[in-house]
């Protein structure tokens, strides 16, 4: 069987799926998105996604042929070699690329993780908060502003104990809100999302299938364990049942095969999910723990 991949290269997490899936005796396709039209290129037919078809470098790959796909895309892909384009016309092809690769990734009539449209609530943090609060979660509190005494108010009202990042989808660095980002703020920017900062120990929580894998990480001092300087000690825990079956729930409500939830528990036990991540970056849990995350991920799509 074939699983096909789409990402880049350079990507260590795809790379690291491919060689596990060749390991299983699977051929693997492996889609560059800066290559679409170049190495490779697709026909489909929306009313019947099983006779849809994938030619790579000459050779055609029937859909429904395929045991599964991995789908994780940077967020800032290449252009195709030698094409040079101004800022207005990149933004135009870049969308009208990703456009095309959303509709593949949708259309795939095969265990996919994970099609771009699944995990749509992670664009915005707002959003995202309130469904994980309906979905049974327990969350911080949090507010969305780019109005200085806004933020000044919510942290007053947690004795300057709050941490702030991006509202949107892309990655960034979680930060302590303090007198810089107040700076930030009142030179004007965009609107953050300030949080209510819980103090425990960050967990991270990956489910794949019916799978999932509680990692606990320990660091010296910070915020932010991914970008925080100093040593890092990852460990497998258990995690509550009623908290793994909202997990599963919520990743299923938002159509995913693999999702990573971060938590940060009390040391009274209790779990806070701070948000959840549909395309997460497992490689590092799963190489300091050994939690077979990529397996369960290839018992998915590679059949």
């Amino acid at each position: 069987m074939t699983v096909c991949i789409l990402a880049e290269p350079d990507d260590p997490v795809p790379s690291f799926v491919a060689l596990k899936a060749e390991r299983r005796g699977h051929d693997v396709l492996w889609l560059s998105e800066s290559q679409l039209g170049n190495t490779w290129s697709f026909t489909m037919d929306d009313t019947r996604p099983q006779r849809g078809y994938l030619v790579y470098n000459d050779r055609r790959y029937i859909f429904s042929e395929l045991s599964g796909a991995y789908v994780n895309l940077n967020p800032q892909p290449a252009l195709p070699f030698g094409i040079e384009l101004g800022s207005d016309d990149m933004d135009t092809f870049m969308g009208s690329r990703r456009f095309i690769i959303r509709r593949l990734s949708d259309s795939l009539p095969v265990p996919t993780a994970n099609r771009l449209r699944a995990g749509r609530s992670n664009n915005s943090k707002g959003y995202q908060m309130a469904a994980l609060a309906q979905g049974g979660f327990l969350v911080p509190d949090w507010v969305i502003s780019n109005v200085p005494r806004d933020i000044d108010n919510f942290s007053g009202t947690h004795g300057g104990q709050v941490v702030c990042k991006s509202i949107s989808g892309l990655r960034s660095r979680v930060q302590m809100y303090d007198v810089s980002m107040h700076e930030r703020l009142n030179s004007g920017t965009t609107p953050i999302i300030a949080q209510q900062r819980i103090m425990g120990t960050d967990v991270r929580v990956h489910t794949v299938g019916g799978l999932a894998f509680a990692t606990e990480i320990r660091t010296a001092s910070g915020v932010d364990y991914r970008f925080d300087s100093g040593e890092q000690k990852y460990s497998a825990v258990s995690i509550p049942a009623d908290v793994e079956s909202q997990c599963h729930a919520f990743a299923d409500q938002e159509g995913m095969v693999i999702a990573g939830f971060d938590f940060v528990v009390t040391a009274d036990d209790e779990w806070y999910c701070m948000e959840m991540n549909p395309f997460p970056t497992f490689l590092p849990y799963e190489l300091a723990t050994g939690q077979p995350i990529s397996d369960a991920l290839l018992d998915v799509i590679g059949g």
